[in-house]
């Protein structure tokens, strides 16, 4: 049986809240990832952005 650690990253991508939508994409395309954990000052999780979100409330809505 196939455990959920032997499928996650070990050591993933995260980014800040300050981050911008574009550079989220960027870092995204880059790591060829398709979710990218937010961590606040903290190193906490504080959400998560995905290829989703990016296109749906940033693309379609047509904002910068």
């Amino acid at each position: 049986m196939m455990l959920v650690r032997h499928a996650m990253a070990m050591s993933p991508v995260t980014a800040t809240p300050e981050l911008n939508a574009g550079d989220a994409g960027g870092l995204m395309a880059t790591n060829d990832i398709g979710a990218l954990p937010i961590i606040d000052g903290d190193d906490r999780l504080a959400g998560i952005v995905t290829d989703r979100d990016l296109v749906l409330r940033v693309l379609a809505a047509r904002k910068d």
